[in-house]
């Protein structure tokens, strides 16, 4: 349509329209207030592989998937790294770093004790190191057909080299299982609850990541201060939106854990900006 008829067509609509008031007028041309969440078109910059020449296609898009894992905390550029879940009903262990820089999605190759294809798994960002436990796991046997289980090894990435290790743990570990959660707090990894099958689990565990050790932490001598952050996910009684939250919760002293839930310290009613428990007292609130 030529343009002046499209300018006409307009004002002639534009004449046919009800009149706002004043009100929904002045609404109309106000600045839009700034929301705490924005959506955004992700960049896909091409692959970036180890040692070989750069490609010219774009990375594949991430998404549409679920039950990945993505550290709750980013790098010091402000990059986040996502590994594995599902997508179109297949799992993965392919490994995106998202740049809130450029918002960018980028696939990464690495090399090494690649963790195998998993869902349900879960990840912390330490240094310049990404480490990544538990998860429901795919494997290939000889046939070609997919052996399920439940990994209870820890990986940890050098981000710089891009290069996998399964970290040799010394002591007892805890059983593999999906659906917990895994927190840095200094020189040690907490992981919270989980489930393996239809039994929910709500034990915690640490890990030292100077001595290698797994250890139960059901007492104050076995932590490493009195406070622990978690990430908010699922809940069997049903979902709290699968917002990535951090719960604060002080640490019991004995045997009195919270309820049992698939992650996290969790509330049976969507918590508050704090769900937390007093470690003096045995008691949450």
């Amino acid at each position: 349509m030529p343009q002046d008829a499209a300018e006409s067509s307009n004002s002639h609509a534009r004449s046919r329209a009800p009149s706002k008031s004043r009100s929904e007028s002045s609404y109309a041309h106000h600045p839009k207030s700034a929301l705490p969440w924005s959506v955004h078109r992700l960049q896909l910059p091409p692959p970036i592989g180890l040692g070989i020449a750069s490609v010219n296609f774009p990375s594949p898009s991430p998404f549409p998937r679920y039950r990945y894992a993505v550290p709750a905390t980013a790098t010091q550029s402000g990059d986040f790294f996502l590994f594995g879940g599902l997508v179109d009903d297949k799992p993965h262990k392919d490994l995106y770093r998202f740049s809130t820089r450029d918002r960018s999605a980028t696939l990464l190759q690495t090399a090494g004790d690649i963790p195998s294809r998993r869902i349900g798994h879960a990840s912390a960002l330490v240094s310049n190191m990404l480490f990544v436990w538990g998860g429901h796991t795919y494997k290939n046997n000889i046939g070609g057909k997919n052996v399920e289980g439940h990994d209870n090894g820890l990986y940890k990435l050098n981000l710089g080299s891009r290069e996998w290790i399964r970290v040799d743990v010394q002591g007892q570990c805890p059983v593999g299982r999906y659906n917990h959660t895994i927190t840095p707090v200094g020189s040690k990894l907490f992981l919270f609850g989980g489930q393996v099958d239809a039994r929910y689990l709500n034990d915690l565990w640490s890990f030292d990541l100077d001595s290698r050790e797994h250890w139960p932490t059901g007492v104050c001598e076995h932590m490493y201060n009195d406070v622990i952050y978690y990430q908010l996910d699922r809940h069997p009684a049903g979902s709290f939106m699968n917002l990535h939250l951090v719960q604060k919760c002080h640490l019991p002293v004995s045997g009195t854990y919270p309820y049992h839930t698939g992650t996290s310290c969790s509330c049976l009613s969507p918590p508050s900006s704090s769900c937390q428990s007093d470690y003096t007292k045995n008691s949450f609130a």
